[in-house]
């Protein structure tokens, strides 16, 4: 990837040392004649800890005598930077909305669209009078830039001089990141009331939008959190941001299922904005994005120079004005397209981000752990640095003992490095104050820039679009092809609609075709090439290769689309698809569903789509059965889990088919094949107090299906009595534990929605969230399966029943030197007769992997060898015991176990990783050790080769049933990503379902629900919950 050398980079400082001398001199001038605020620049200065942190630009807040400053704005009625406070979103809307209504010459106040809670995102635009008056107009420019197809050069270059680039301000991703939102009120402000040169420079020449707060329902839960700690003592702990995840909202950049994140695209899709920059809180004490790579490689090299110009005119402004700790370069590598700001990378603009020292929390005038901080009197160093970003909001509390103290010196972090010329003391006082200096002049700095550079920026994005274009001209790969009438068809056609929206552009095939190879039926769905947005494309469906050599994966490696979602894709290199007869697609589309033939029956095809989950709760009071075995009826075969209705009321059935994508087949008589009633479950979901970041993937999934379920704490479990009198089927997502039962003594913390706090308890409430399950607990777990019932376990909570051996011929193991980080890898059915993986065409699918955990099966009853404690399955779930030194997981920064040479300054992609190929109309061979049918057997522990070994007839009637292995050759693993000691996975399972007594334990030490990216395994889960009364069909007897 391009990346300026430092002659470059000498020049382009050069360069701007000389305009930027000019335009800050001149706004100093400007800032002395302006009238200035007075009382809001003395608590400026008073609340200050550390004069280092500061520049000329945010020292000071002009007067206006009609826009509201903070300080006097009802409801907040303080400055930016107060320690001891926060502001609920709903305030700094408020706020904001009052900044546009007492200047609407300058600003235009709307939203952008709702959460899932009900709130409204909101966006703030700023510029100058023509600007703002002609707001329509300038849309339109960029939008004529945005498509070269449709605007000729000429043209475009006459838009480079009078368009505008929209830099787009995005902050409150991350809810415990507090100083972003409230930074931007002051920012938003300065913007409409300066009157320096600088600040007039950049409304004349940028469009800038304010989005504070994209986690709206997240921040409010922070700050009616804190305020209930402030005044109860009680420690409550934080269960959600959103009503699903926390930190993964910003891991949705390729799914994008949250309402925050469809909002944004929205807002994106529409106006096209240049620049997208979310501030975040997580380093010290400012870092520039640019990262160390490997670079995403499908993004357009410009774009990469565009990265580091920004970056270098950041940090170079910072430092020459003497403010320590500004840098680039480190911190993640740019790899993974999951990043919100990709929804603009992915449309070939520019997305970057700030990593700040945290802004910290407080309530009513208190710092929490700290003193009451009206007066803010300085602060001393000495106190260990306090968490912030990715660990929680803290603050620097107004007393000398209790200040922020980075620590410098021989800390990597701080050593003096080409990308950070000005390295942090170590003696610098930190507060929310310094957060906000810090941030907001870079900011402006930034915007600034923008402007002065403003045709180059316009002129880069139109060029990458046309690139984009380009390449489908010239380059090898023409375009894309999903067959509309696939194996998963309606899986197929949600997979188009949801690229769609990104806005990919898809046509529909007139007729048959043939390009090369490919096959081309008339009504296939198409991507061309040659289109401006084509990126979305390059970025989905390549295969990431992401050796070991490389520096430390920040996110994952691997995400190949057409894998994640088990769907089929063709690639086209003929031209001639170019020239095909093709139709646009302007809607949503359907994929072809409905009911051929007639009779009193109706056979429904399973073909793995998810879908066939939303039919039987659409249809939850029509009886229907579950074909055990594959059959033949109406002229065609159809497979195992195939429903079966017995006289269906077409009336309301067909119309259901068809607007799922789902097809039927009606016959005269019943099929005799062997089957069972698919039986509506009653389910019960547990989930943490402490630990939900990863099981709202789950209920994302269910409440999208329309699955209904109890969403209950595992607190609460010892309280329910008999389970199996109120369920049938049980789930227990990723991130379970024992941990410790709730205590007898001492007060509540209760998690509920009071007229004081309204944003709490929600998505779930409890009087006590204190404790978790408790081996009573888990003791009533395997109760309810000794009873019938059907538990559920993804991730690392499958190991803990045969942590406690209450699963007979199962345990856990460690996993010495395994790198999976986020990865694709080859899943192999071993049971092809299971229930749980009814639908699928072939015996092998693409499985996300990432760390987790690995399991014996078929060991015995009374294993010699358990290295692993008990202990390591106490709150907080501590999996890496489970997982040995497996590099796994996902959210931040990570790393390769410490292998040597693996670190910042590290050459990227210097190697190369072997990868399997994938075929998704292929069988594994019946001869590999892995593929047993529905034998059982064939793993390791299982004696190897395609039978069971001897010992499995010891465990009697509870012999674990192993649905799905990983290959016996680690050669036969990596479809995309990275893999070092696969070794490790040879032929272990990772879907098990294990009797317990009358009842069912089903394992999936796999993520199904990974993200929004896995639609391809949903209905392994999916199949469990509809079969849950009936797992054991087609076992070996």
């Amino acid at each position: 990837m391009s990346r300026s050398t430092p002659s470059m980079r000498r020049l382009v400082w050069s360069a701007c040392l000389a305009v930027a001398a000019t335009a800050i001199a001149t706004s100093a001038g400007a800032q002395a004649a302006q009238k200035q605020d007075e009382e809001y620049t003395r608590l400026i200065k008073q609340y200050l800890t550390d004069p280092r942190i500061s520049t000329d630009l945010v020292d000071h807040l002009p007067a206006s005598d009609k826009v509201p400053t903070t300080l006097k704005f009802p409801g907040i009625n303080r400055i930016v930077g107060t320690p001891g406070y926060l502001t609920h979103a709903v305030d700094i809307h408020r706020y904001l909305k009052a900044v546009a209504d007492a200047a609407p010459e300058r600003a235009k106040f709307w939203s952008i669209g709702k959460t899932e809670e009900g709130r409204d995102m909101v966006v703030l635009v700023i510029a100058d009078e023509e600007t703002i008056k002609n707001l329509d107009q300038y849309k339109g420019y960029l939008n004529e830039l945005a498509d070269p197809r449709k605007t000729p050069e000429a043209r475009a270059k006459q838009l480079f001089g009078i368009a505008k680039p929209v830099y787009y301000l995005t902050s409150g991703m991350h809810s415990t990141e507090t100083g972003g939102p409230e930074m931007l009120m002051e920012l938003s402000y300065r913007l409409v009331v300066e009157e320096t040169p600088l600040v007039q420079s950049i409304r004349k020449n940028v469009l800038t939008m304010i989005t504070p707060v994209i986690e709206v329902d997240g921040r409010e839960k922070i700050v009616d959190g804190v305020c209930f700690r402030q005044k109860t003592g009680l420690n409550l702990p934080t269960p959600y941001w959103g009503k699903y995840v926390a930190h993964d909202n910003n891991r949705d950049g390729m799914g994008q299922y949250l309402k925050l994140t469809q909002n944004v695209r929205k807002l994106a899709n529409d106006w096209h904005p240049t620049i997208l920059h979310d501030l975040h809180e997580a380093a010290t004490l400012l870092y520039v994005s640019t990262g160390t790579g490997p670079y995403n490689e499908q993004l357009d090299p410009i774009t990469i120079n565009e990265w580091w110009f920004m970056a270098e005119n950041d940090v170079m402004e910072m430092t020459k004005r003497g403010v320590p700790g500004v840098w680039t370069y480190g911190f993640y590598d740019g790899w993974v397209p999951n990043y919100m700001f990709f929804l603009v990378h992915s449309h070939n603009a520019i997305g970057r981000f700030y990593e700040v020292q945290s802004y910290g929390s407080g309530c009513n005038g208190v710092v929490m752990g700290g003193a009451r901080g009206g007066g803010a009197p300085p602060l001393a160093a000495g106190a260990a640095p306090a968490p912030g970003g990715r660990g929680g909001a803290a603050a620097a509390p107004a007393s000398d003992s209790g200040l922020t103290r980075i620590l410098g010196g021989t800390n990597y972090n701080q050593s003096r490095e080409w990308f950070r010329p000005n390295p942090t003391p170590n003696d610098i006082r930190w507060g929310p104050r310094a957060n906000t200096n810090i941030q907001q002049s870079a900011v402006m700095y930034a915007l600034w820039n923008t402007g002065k550079e403003r045709e180059r920026f316009l002129e880069n994005y139109w060029i990458k679009n046309k690139n984009a274009i380009k390449k489908g001209v010239l380059g090898p790969v023409k375009g894309w092809i999903i067959p509309a009438g696939q194996h998963s068809k309606a899986n197929a056609a949600e997979a188009v609609n949801e690229l769609v929206d990104q806005g990919l552009e898809f046509h529909i095939a007139n007729s048959d075709m043939k390009f090369g190879t490919v096959e081309v039926k008339k009504g296939d769905w198409i991507v061309r090439g040659d289109q401006p947005f084509r990126t979305i494309a390059d970025m989905y469906f390549s295969i990431q290769n992401y050796p070991t050599t490389n520096p430390s994966p920040y996110d994952d490696t691997g995400w190949t689309y057409q894998m994640m979602r088990n769907i089929i894709l063709h690639e086209i290199k003929d031209p001639a698809l170019l020239t095909a007869s093709m139709t646009p697609v302007t809607n949503h589309v359907v994929a072809a569903g409905g009911i051929n033939g007639s009779g009193a029956t109706v056979i429904v095809a399973h073909t793995g789509d998810n879908n066939m989950i939303a039919l039987r709760y659409r249809l939850a009071s029509t009886k229907m059965s579950a074909a055990e075995e594959s059959f033949d009826a109406a002229g065609r075969k159809f497979g195992a889990g195939s429903f079966i209705i017995p006289r269906a009321n077409k009336a309301q059935v067909e119309p259901l088919l068809k607007e799922l994508g789902l097809s039927a087949w009606a016959v005269d008589a019943a099929p005799t094949v062997k089957q069972h009633d698919l039986d509506i479950p009653r389910i019960g979901y547990i989930h943490s107090w402490t630990n939900t970041q990863d099981e709202g993937w789950v209920r994302a999934a269910l409440d999208y299906y329309k699955i209904p379920y109890t969403y209950f704490g595992e607190n609460e479990v010892r309280k329910m009595a008999s389970l199996r009198a109120r369920f049938d089927l049980i789930l227990w997502p990723h991130g379970g534990a024992v941990g410790v039962p709730p205590p007898t003594t001492g007060a509540p913390i209760p998690y509920q929605r009071t007229a004081e706090y309204k944003s709490l308890g929600y998505p779930d409430s409890t009087a006590d969230t204190r404790g978790g399950l408790g081996e009573d607990g888990l003791k009533m777990l395997h109760q309810f399966m000794q009873e019938g019932g059907t538990l559920v376990t993804e991730g690392n909570t499958s190991a803990i029943f045969p942590m406690y051996s209450l699963t007979p011929g199962l345990r856990p193991t460690a996993a010495v030197g395994l790198v999976n980080r986020g990865t694709i890898l080859r899943g192999i059915i071993t049971d092809t007769k299971s229930p749980i993986v009814y639908g699928f065409g072939v015996n092998q699918i693409p499985v996300y992997f990432s760390g987790g955990t690995l399991l014996d099966a078929g060991v015995a009853p009374t294993p010699t060898a358990a290295p692993i404690s008990k202990l390591d399955v106490l709150r907080p779930g501590s999996s890496a015991a489970l997982a040995g030194t497996a590099v796994g997981g996902g959210g931040g920064p990570g790393g390769f176990g410490g292998q040597p040479g693996v670190f910042q300054n590290t050459q990227p992609m210097a190697t190369w990783v072997e990868h399997s190929i994938w075929d998704p109309n292929q069988q594994w061979p019946a001869t590999s050790s892995s593929a047993t049918g529905a034998d059982f057997g064939g793993g390791r522990g299982f004696g190897g080769g395609g039978g069971a070994a001897p010992v499995l007839r010891a465990l009697g009637d509870m012999k674990p049933r192993v649905v799905m292995s990983w290959p016996a050759s680690p050669r036969d693993m990596l479809l995309s990503g990275v893999l070092q000691g696969g070794e490790n996975l040879s032929n272990r399972p990772n879907v098990i379902d294990s009797p317990v007594g009358k009842g069912h334990l089903v394992m999936f030490t796999i993520r199904p629900f990974w993200r929004w990216q896995t639609q391809g395994t949903f209905i392994m889960g999916f199949n469990t919950i509809m079969n849950w009364n009936d797992l054991g069909a087609g076992a070996q007897p």
